[in-house]
């Protein structure tokens, strides 16, 4: 199910006979049915809700992401009433040994490298990248350096050179 992203300034989110109903200035611009739903992440400022959807929302079990103006999440909205499932994915993860952590980390930035190398692959189709990326990312035991090191390798295959300037401003 897709995770529906809210981009639309000033955009008002309500609930209509089974549907998430999307409204710019009183005007209808989207109907999505909850059953199409798994999240909703609002990214866009001026953004306001009905209290009867996020009632609805919740008791569907779908959470709701709310991010800054960098697009970085602040807050989240769980059910938590309705459904066992949030309550006990969470306790999994607070109750989770260090070393379940660091797998489910390495896994998550294998993955991550994966969908850079898809990028790449798709930008610039240049074999000798996509040969230096898989070599660095044959050992991915320290995942921050790991990344790091793609993430430059990668960044230098996509985009032009950058260099610093000597005298900033």
């Amino acid at each position: 199910m897709p995770v529906l992203e809210i981009s639309e300034l000033g955009c008002h989110l309500a609930t209509f006979r089974g549907f998430v109903t999307l409204s710019v200035k009183g005007d209808e611009i989207n109907r999505i049915p909850f059953e199409h739903i798994s999240a909703i992440i609002t990214k866009a400022h001026g953004i306001t809700y009905t209290q009867n959807l996020l009632v609805k929302l919740a008791k569907r079990n779908i959470p709701v992401v709310i991010t800054d103006k960098s697009f970085m999440p602040v807050s989240m909205i769980l059910p938590i009433g309705a459904h066992h499932a949030t309550a006990k994915y969470l306790s999994a993860q607070v109750a989770a040994k260090m070393a379940q952590k660091n797998l489910l980390w390495q896994k998550l930035i294998q993955s991550k490298i994966k969908f850079q190398i898809a990028i790449l692959d798709y930008c610039v189709p240049n074999r000798f990248y996509l040969h230096l990326v898989t070599f660095l990312f044959a050992p991915v035991k320290t995942p921050p350096i790991c990344t790091a090191q793609i993430g430059r390798v990668l960044l230098t295959g996509i985009l032009p050179p950058f260099k610093r300037p000597l005298n900033p401003l």
